[in-house]
C-alpha cells in the first residue's frame, strides 16, 4: 500500500517517481562523490601542510640569516 503524500494521485504517483530517482542517483553516484570529497579534501590537507611547512622553513632561514648578521655585528663592535 502505498502512502498517500498528495491528494491527487497523478501527483503522488510523480512526486513517488522522483524520490525512486533521486535514490537511485545517490544510490548509484553517492560513494563515487563520497570517495572524490575525501580526495580532495585530502589533496587540500597537504597543499596547506606543505604551505605551512613552507612558511616556517622561510621564516628560520630568515632567522637563521639574521642572528649571522648579529653576531658579525657583535664581533665586530667588540673588537
Amino acid at each position: 500500500m502505498r502512502k498517500k503524500y498528495y491528494e491527487d494521485t497523478k501527483e503522488n504517483a510523480a512526486f513517488e517517481r522522483c524520490t525512486d530517482v533521486i535514490t537511485n542517483m545517490i544510490m548509484k553516484y553517492g560513494p563515487v562523490l563520497k570517495r572524490k570529497w575525501a580526495v580532495e579534501e585530502w589533496l587540500r590537507s597537504i597543499h596547506v601542510e606543505c604551505f605551512w611547512k613552507e612558511l616556517v622553513v622561510n621564516r628560520y632561514r630568515k632567522y637563521a640569516e639574521n642572528m649571522k648578521k648579529w653576531k658579525f655585528v657583535m664581533k665586530k663592535s667588540a673588537a
